[in-house]
Formats: structure tokens, C-alpha cells, sequence
């Protein structure tokens, strides 16, 4: 005890500081892995045997097993050279389940059990046949037998009851005589009686018939118990298969190749080299293959029931504990029910007993230990990164969101900034979806989701640029959002106390033309329903020991007994399987993936191809020896919601209700369940469902089915709520009566070959209603500006009725009695101001119409304009008086033709000079040489003794003007003498005589 109590201190310290670092529990690789991983280590020849690889046969009970694979692996190249693939196969002398029998040969063949032979009898001899005195070999003729029946299990008849084989074979027992102590034992096939005899007790009844090129041999033997006169018990069958499995020379088997067989053994290579490709899978032999991962370095492991071979389905269970492989610990290497990290090489999930020696079939409380750590799962929408996840008995949980990093997208969960952990209060919590794959929904689709979640896509608006999604909880509203292409919605709840997102979806694309769709990349759901995994909390057998945000550990609380033949189950979905023989061997498997090697596997079927709103077929069967036999009583659920059972020829049939992804399930006691997820398929074009625009409650009237070009659609199915109503004739077209309950009805139709097409069909109740079935109004407007708006009301119903049509606005109500016959319309008018920008409303008889308002544009100062249309003018301006002081010129050149020594000046001075005061300036100058030149001709006599006022100094300009009068005064060389001023009403003074006398000769000259 006290050693026991040291290791576990030891391990959950070892868990503490590995938890505390964030890094997984790295363990070395066991003996016996059925993983292959280069950085492990591993030997470049490695062998593969049933008791590690569940894909080999390998009968627990009697210990038997026959096959193994050896490679021989260049891991550098990534490749296994020709020859270098090796599968040997040998017969051995099994015991019959009967064990009186004695043996026959079996050999496993690609993962199953064949007959090789009889062994000629020698009485007390378990290696030989009790009931045959041949030697029967079948590899000495390269053919196999399917072992179809071997089983000692009684089974009581009376007289008249049937016991039914496989192969159309069937015991019939009949004519008891109860004081010979014996009955008739007859052998049908098909219906035909193929032998016959009296039996009695302890007699073994056998039937022979030739089989290929083996001979005459037993293919049926049959040992009767006891007979008591009214009830014989049969307690031994055994039956081979008559149609052989060709085992020749030379044959291929996938990759590889029989190179030869011989009474004993068959042995085959790989003729060509095989290729390991990153992110691969290699076809071996037939459902045998490599599953390369997607990793840098070389990492495979050996698979045998793909989802592409349904007929071939194994226990997934982990290596085998027997007397030749003592190993008693399983991880993600040897164990496929276990996760193993390809990409760190690292293993999660570890389940080890602590006991010295030899297992006992007693084991203590607290002897086994199942540890798991957290780590980064990928979003199956790659985009999203990561989350936190763990596994419990390989059941795989949610444990908590990463926060968002740019830097490290693929280890951190892109639609939340949080770390969100449930693991650290003690939860953890199932993922119900993680969908990474894009599907389309037109508009009207309601997604199912889990635990009565489900997705509405109302509207597509904006131009076809953003989606109206509504989220619904057992039909009532939680969330509504309007998202564009590449938008994440995002709903969050309590989950064990802690708010985190339970649902995400990833809405990749949105489309309005032709069709009207969303497309959703991904859907990402938790369970609000938690488990709880706090220290002292139990999963069945196993009790936490240590939580932390990062690792678990648990133990056996209870003492457990490894009984002979039992199934014991540790925890949720972990269980052991232990053998039926006196030698301890057992293995664990998981429940959840079908691996109880006790029970039948399950298989669905559906049709290859489903359509919306069709009704289909669901076949459950479960396999029986070599062959697949009807179910019947067998529970179907789709999309989680229980549709029924099967007939007695396993068969139910279900109505697609929508276009989407549809997930099928099959249950039932004593076998393992299946699950088949399965999509409509997408045809071309989408159907469109023409109707009348008002339907009244029982109303006939015709529906037609058209493709986007308008043309009629012959044979598309329709359905009323999901209810098929009738099929389209050669004009597209189906008579359709409505129900007399006035409501909402979805009408679908959907053909082979198109996108189903979905319609709202709304039922108004019998009597008068009145429409807007005509509207005049703009497209826009101003604020405060009165908008006309002119409609036309039709009463579209049953019945005459007066009515008050209400006409509201943002800021107007108005109320007009109108009366309307069936059929009758009445034109009525209505106006308002708009005094808000944005979509304005007017509602009219539960309709609604908008046109845009925008506001009045503000009065701007066109500065650039002005100062354009300035230059401009000023352009103008002058050269309107450039003409005219042209002119002007021209004018008085031609009056005074003598003066060219004016215009040489003007010219002289340029354009601006003689537009702007040029010719005031030359008229000074010539006054003051015209002064110059009185003052000469009157030679050297002195001028006056009073100054000459500027009236007198000039005859050329009026007496006010003042330049003159300057210019006068300056040739003067006396002081200034101030001028007389005189106002306008003043006259001129009178000259005086000598005055007078001095202006007529400066006349003159």
C-alpha cells in the first residue's frame, strides 16, 4: 500500500509540473504499436501481428491467430522498396466451439477466418476431425472456405420449428417418437430438402457435397444434445461457405502479390514500390491500407475499416494482453481507441495497471490508472484555429477556447478574445458538431442543430450582400444577427457556470440572383450539458484523483474481477474485453466506435443519392459471420429525433424535409449502433413555385413549377409542408385546393436533376379583403418637400365590405372610408411632408412602401467659380475699351492728320499705357509746349509784372482744369502767386485789354 502510494504521489507530481508547463505527456513508444513514427526511434523492419493490429484475425477465445506484415521502411525517401512488404499467412488446428469435435485447419485471411481443412480422425485426438475420415486441404488447391457458422449455442425445438443457417440453408425437425428417442432432422435449401434422417441423442448430423476441386467434404454439421420426446435441443453448429476465395499464384491483392502457397502457408509481396506521400492512404490488400499523416517526418499507421468499405468493420481495439505480450500499459500507439498527437509524437491518453508481475484476474482499487491531458484540437473550419480539448476513455470533450493570437492562428480560436476554460471549474463538455464542410441554404432553410438548437435564414438583403440569421431554441428566438460573407455568428451560454460561444457559424458566401442562398463553411457546437471531472467526482468504475486546467487523473475506486468471457467497463465509453478461456487474455476498446467484439455491427443504407422532400428508404442490417442479414425492431433517428423501427425486413421509409446534410442512426440492445451522415445532392437549376398573389381559404386554383428561363417542369414533385400534394403534368402545372384553415404554409418542390424551390404560401381567410395592388410614388425626395402619393385599393376578396383605409407617415395619419365590391378598385390620393433623411415608410393595408428623403444641399460660396467668371469679365471689360480707345485713335487721326507725334507716343507707351491715362498725359505735355512757345515769340521782353491766371494760360481746356494751371505755373520762374478760386454760379473775370492782345496773336501763330 505504502508502495502504491509513493508511485501515485510520484505520478501527479510528474502531472503538476508538466501541467504547469502546458506540455502534453510525451511517453516513449510500447511494444506492440500499431503506430509507426520515425521520430520515435522506431526500427526501419517492423512487424505487425493481430495481437497488435486489429485489422488481423484474432480469435481471443482460443488464443488463434495466424497472420502478421513485416516492412521494411525507408523512411528518408518516404518509401518501401520492391519486395520490402512481406504477409505471411499459416493455418493452425483450431478447436470447434463444440469442442467434442475435435479441430479443423483455419487460417486468417486478410482479417478474417477461413477454413483450410479437415484433419482425418483419430478418436480422442483434439488435433483431428471427430466426424470425418478424410484429410481435406484446401491450400493444396489454392482455395479458401468462409467459416459462416461455429457456435455451441442451444437452441430447443418442438415439432414442426425450423432453425435457420446461413447460405438458404434450414433445419426442419419433425415426426418425434418418443419410445424410439428419436426425430426426424431434415436439411433445406432453398426451400428443397437436400438430406434427411432419424436422429437421436448425442448424434452429430453432417452433410457433404463437393466443393470446386477440393472433393466431397462437410460443409454443414449439426450435434443434437438430447431428445425428450417433445423437445429436442440442438447445441453445435458448424457451416462453410460452398463458393471459394481464389488463393492461386501470381494473383494481385492491392499492392501486393501471392508469390506462393503452399499446405501450410500463402505468402505475398509487394511487386512495385510503394510510395508514402505526406497526407495519404496506400492501399496494402484489399481493406488493409497505410494511413500516412500529414507530417514533415514519416508517421503511418495500419487502418482497416475506412468509411469506404462498409462491409468490412473490426473491433478497433487496443494490443491484446496475453501470455506472449505481457505489456500492461496502452496509449494513443498501441490502443486506436486512444489519441495520439502525430504532430508533437506525443501520446494524451495513457492507461496503465500497477501491478508487479503477472496480472491476476482480481485487481485491486486504485491498480489502474488512467491518466489525459488537454491539448489544441483543430476547428474541422480550419480558418477558426484551434480549441482546447481532451479525451475521456477516448470520447473527445471540449475544455475550453484559446485566446485569439494573429501570430499563432492555428493555436487559437479566431471568434473569441478569451480563454475561456471549463476545465478549470471541473467541466468539461461533449462537442456535438464540428463541421468544417460548406454547404449551401437558400433562403427558408432551417438548419437543425443539436439539443433543439436550429438556424433560420430569414432574408437576404443589401443587395444580395448580408443574410438575416436567427437562431431558435426549441422554437423560440435567441439570437438574430444580419451578417456578411467571411462574418462568424457567434451565441454564447452558461456551460458549468462559465459564459463561452456553444455555437459558431461561419457564414462564407451570400448570393442574390438566380437563387437566393447562403453558404455556411463551417458549424461549431458544444453541449450546455456538462460532465463533471472535480477531484472525487466518479465516471463509472473510475474516480478523479487530480484536476487541473491542463491533465486528469483517474483510478478503479472498486475492485474489479477480469472474469472469463465479461465485459467490464471502466469509464463512459472505455471498457476491457476478457477472453472465454482459462488463459488470462483481454484488450480494451471502445464503445463508442463499435468495438465490443461481442455484439453485431450495424450498417445503414440508404439510397446513393437524396433529394429534398423525397421519401426514402432506410435499411438497417447487421452482419452475421461473413454476411450482412435485415434487421428488424431496430430504433432509426435522424438528425437526433426518433422516426421509428425497422420492419421485419428491416426497413423504414422517411420523408427528407429539407435540402441540407441528413445524419442516420441505427440502434438496438445486443448490437453495436451506427451512425451514417449522408447530404442531399445539389442539381442545377432552382425550381420556382408560381401562385395566385391571394389565396383564400379552400380555394382551387393552379400551381406551376418553372426553371429561371420560365419553362415548364414535367414530373418535379411538390409538397405542402412536407406533405407531397402532387406531381407536375406535361405543362408544369397541378390543380391544389387550400386547406380551410387560414395560415402559413411552405410549399417545396424538388426534381432530379434541380435545386429544390421553396415558397411561403399564405391562406387568408374567406370573405372580403382589400389590397394595394397599384402605388405611384418617388424613388426619393427631400426633407420638408410634399410628396404626392397616388394608390390604387382593390377589394381582392369574396365579399362587398366598406372599410376604413388608414394611411400613416412618419409625421401624417389619414383614415378614408372606402366601399368596394369583389373585384372593384378606387384610386385615392395622399400627401405629406418628410422631415427626417433616411428610408421613409408609408403603410397602407398591412402593406409597406419606402422611397429615400435626403436633406436640402447647403448653400456653398462657389469661390473657384467667381474668381473664374472675374478673370473673365476683366478679359471682357478691357477689351471692350481696347476697341474703343481704338476707335477713339483712329477717329482723331483722321481730324488732325498733322500730329503723328501724339499716336508715336501712344504707341510707344503700349496698350496699357494708352488705356490707362496715356492721352492725358500727351495733352499736358503739349499745352506745356504750346506755353513754351508763347514764351519765345514774345523774345527777350520780360513777362508780365502779375502772374497770368490759369484761365488765361490755356485756350485748349476749360477754366477748371487744375493740370493746366500747374503746368502754366511752372514756366514762370517767380514765386507762385495762389490762384483765384470761384465757384460754379461765379463769372469769369474780364480780361484786361493787353490780355486780349496777347491771346489773339498766340491765335494767330
Amino acid at each position: 500500500m505504502i508502495r502504491k502510494i509513493k508511485y501515485l504521489s510520484f505520478f501527479i507530481l510528474i502531472c503538476l509540473i508538466l501541467a504547469s508547463l502546458a506540455v502534453p505527456v510525451t511517453a516513449a513508444a510500447i511494444k506492440g504499436s500499431n503506430v509507426w513514427d520515425q521520430e520515435q526511434s522506431m526500427s526501419s523492419t517492423y512487424t505487425w501481428t493481430p495481437a497488435m493490429y486489429s485489422g488481423f484475425w484474432y480469435d481471443l477465445d482460443r488464443g488463434i491467430y495466424t497472420e502478421n506484415i513485416t516492412l521494411t521502411i525507408s523512411a528518408s525517401d518516404r518509401r518501401i522498396d520492391a519486395n520490402n512488404a512481406e504477409y505471411i499467412t499459416e493455418y493452425e488446428n483450431m478447436r470447434f466451439s463444440y469442442a467434442d469435435w475435435g479441430s479443423y485447419r483455419v487460417i486468417g485471411w486478410l482479417g478474417e477466418p477461413y477454413f483450410a481443412g479437415y484433419t482425418r480422425s483419430s478418436s480422442g485426438n483434439n488435433s483431428t476431425t471427430q466426424f470425418t475420415n478424410s484429410n481435406v486441404s484446401t491450400l493444396s488447391d489454392e482455395k479458401l472456405y468462409q467459416v459462416l457458422l461455429d457456435n455451441k449455442n442451444e437452441k430447443s425445438l418442438s415439432s414442426g420449428d425450423s432453425y435457420t443457417l446461413e447460405n438458404g440453408y434450414k433445419l426442419v425437425v419433425n415426426d418425434f417418437n418418443d419410445s424410439s428417442k428419436q426425430f426426424r432432422l431434415t436439411l433445406e435449401k432453398n426451400g428443397n430438402s437436400v438430406k434427411s434422417e432419424n436422429v437421436s441423442n448425442n448424434t452429430t448430423f453432417v452433410y457433404e457435397r463437393s466443393l470446386d476441386d477440393v472433393g466431397t467434404a462437410p460443409v454443414i454439421a449439426v450435434h443434437v444434445k438430447s431428445f425428450n420426446g417433445t423437445r429436442a435441443v440442438i447445441d453445435g453448429i458448424f457451416q462453410i461457405s460452398e463458393s471459394s476465395t481464389d488463393v492461386s499464384e501470381g494473383k494481385s491483392v492491392g499492392a501486393m502479390e501471392i508469390k506462393s502457397v503452399n499446405e501450410t502457408r500463402i505468402t505475398m509481396k509487394n511487386p512495385s514500390r510503394i510510395n508514402l506521400n505526406r497526407d495519404s492512404t496506400v492501399t496494402l490488400m484489399s481493406h488493409i491500407k497505410i494511413e500516412v499523416k500529414d507530417t514533415s517526418k514519416l508517421k503511418f499507421e495500419l487502418v482497416s475499416n475506412p468509411e469506404t468499405d462498409m462491409e468490412k468493420t473490426y473491433p478497433d481495439r487496443g494490443m491484446v494482453y496475453d501470455s506472449s505480450n505481457t505489456n500492461k500499459s496502452w496509449n494513443g500507439m498501441n490502443f486506436p481507441g486512444f489519441t495520439y498527437d502525430y504532430n508533437n509524437s506525443t501520446e494524451t491518453e495513457n492507461m496503465s495497471f500497477d501491478v508487479s508481475g503477472t496480472l491476476q484476474r482480481s485487481v485491486s482499487s486504485g491498480q489502474i490508472m488512467y491518466s489525459t491531458n488537454a491539448y489544441n484540437e483543430s476547428f474541422n473550419y480550419s480558418n477558426w484555429g484551434s480549441y482546447q480539448a481532451i479525451n475521456l476513455g477516448g470520447d473527445n470533450y471540449f475544455a475550453g477556447y484559446l485566446r485569439y493570437n494573429s501570430s499563432h492562428k492555428n493555436n487559437t480560436t479566431n471568434f473569441t478574445d478569451s480563454n475561456d476554460s471549463i476545465l478549470k471549474d471541473g467541466n468539461v463538455s461533449k462537442v456535438l458538431i464540428n463541421n468544417g464542410t460548406e454547404k449551401q441554404y437558400n433562403k427558408g432553410s432551417d438548419i437543425s442543430l443539436e439539443e433543439g438548437y436550429s438556424l433560420y435564414v430569414s432574408n437576404i438583403t443589401d443587395n444580395g450582400t448580408k443574410a438575416d440569421l436567427i437562431l431558435k431554441k426549441d422554437g423560440s428566438t435567441v439570437k438574430e444577427a444580419r451578417v456578411s460573407s467571411g462574418d462568424n455568428f457567434v451565441y454564447e451560454a452558461s456551460v458549468g457556470g462559465t459564459v463561452v460561444p456553444i455555437i459558431a457559424v461561419r457564414v462564407t458566401n451570400v448570393f442574390e440572383g438566380s437563387s437566393t442562398f447562403v453558404k455556411i463553411g463551417g458549424i461549431f457546437q458544444i453541449s450546455t450539458k456538462t460532465t463533471s471531472v472535480g477531484p472525487g467526482t466518479s465516471l463509472s468504475n473510475m474516480r478523479v484523483e487530480y484536476t487541473s486546467s491542463t491533465a486528469l487523473i483517474f483510478v478503479n475506486k472498486d475492485s474489479i474481477n477480469l472474469a472469463r468471457g465479461s465485459n467490464i467497463t471502466l469509464m463512459e465509453n472505455l471498457s476491457l474485453h476478457v477472453a472465454d478461456s482459462d488463459e488470462l487474455r483481454f484488450f480494451p476498446y471502445n464503445q463508442s466506435s463499435g468495438n465490443n467484439s461481442t455484439s453485431s455491427s450495424l450498417r445503414i443504407e440508404v439510397p446513393e443519392t437524396i433529394y429534398p422532400y423525397e421519401e426514402i428508404m432506410i435499411k438497417v442490417v447487421y452482419r452475421d459471420g461473413s454476411s450482412w442479414k435485415e434487421l428488424a425492431d431496430a430504433t432509426v433517428k435522424v438528425n437526433g429525433n426518433t422516426i421509428g423501427e425497422t420492419n421485419s425486413s428491416g426497413a423504414i421509409t422517411y420523408t427528407l424535409k429539407d435540402f441540407g446534410t441528413y445524419e442516420f442512426r441505427a440502434e438496438k440492445g445486443g448490437y453495436n449502433s451506427v451512425t451514417l451522415s449522408k447530404a442531399t445532392a445539389e442539381g442545377g437549376d432552382e425550381l420556382q413555385i408560381e401562385i395566385p398573389a391571394y389565396i383564400f381559404a379552400e380555394d382551387s386554383f393552379r400551381l406551376y413549377i418553372k426553371d429561371s428561363n420560365n419553362t415548364n417542369i414535367t414530373g418535379a414533385g411538390v409538397y405542402k409542408n412536407g406533405e407531397h400534394i402532387g406531381t407536375t403534368n406535361d405543362n408544369g402545372m397541378i390543380n391544389v385546393t387550400a386547406d380551410s384553415t387560414p395560415g402559413l404554409y411552405k410549399l417545396t418542390a424538388n426534381k432530379t436533376g434541380y435545386q429544390p424551390g421553396t415558397k411561403e404560401m399564405k391562406v387568408l381567410e374567406y370573405g372580403p379583403y382589400f389590397a394595394v395592388t397599384d402605388i405611384a410614388m418617388p424613388e426619393d425626395s427631400l426633407i420638408n418637400k410634399t410628396v404626392k402619393i397616388e394608390m390604387t385599393i382593390e377589394n381582392v376578396g369574396k365579399e362587398k365590405d366598406t372599410q376604413e383605409v388608414t394611411i400613416n407617415a412618419e409625421n401624417k395619419t389619414e383614415t378614408k372610408k372606402v366601399t368596394l365590391s369583389p373585384g372593384e378598385t378606387k384610386n385615392i390620393t395622399f400627401s405629406f411632408k418628410p422631415n427626417t433623411a433616411g428610408e421613409s415608410a408609408v403603410e397602407v393595408m398591412n402593406q409597406t412602401f419606402t422611397f429615400t428623403v435626403t436633406e436640402k444641399p447647403k448653400a456653398e460660396v462657389p469661390w473657384k467659380w467667381i474668381l473664374i467668371g472675374g478673370g473673365l469679365l476683366i478679359i471682357v471689360v478691357g477689351a471692350v475699351l481696347a476697341l474703343m480707345f481704338y476707335n477713339e485713335k483712329k477717329e482723331e487721326e483722321k481730324k488732325n492728320p498733322k500730329r503723328p507725334a501724339r499716336g508715336k507716343e501712344t504707341e510707344s507707351k503700349g496698350f496699357l499705357g494708352g488705356l490707362f491715362g496715356g492721352s492725358e498725359d500727351k495733352e499736358k505735355k503739349a499745352k506745356a509746349s504750346s506755353s513754351k512757345q508763347t514764351s519765345r515769340s514774345a523774345g527777350s521782353k520780360p513777362a508780365a509784372s502779375k502772374p497770368v491766371s490759369s484761365k488765361a494760360a490755356s485756350s485748349s481746356k476749360p477754366a477748371n482744369t487744375k493740370s493746366s494751371s500747374s503746368a502754366s505755373a511752372a514756366q514762370t520762374s517767380k514765386p507762385k502767386t495762389p490762384s483765384h478760386r470761384f465757384s460754379s454760379s461765379s463769372k469769369a473775370p474780364e480780361l484786361k485789354n493787353s490780355q486780349k492782345k496777347a491771346r489773339k496773336e498766340q491765335d494767330k501763330k
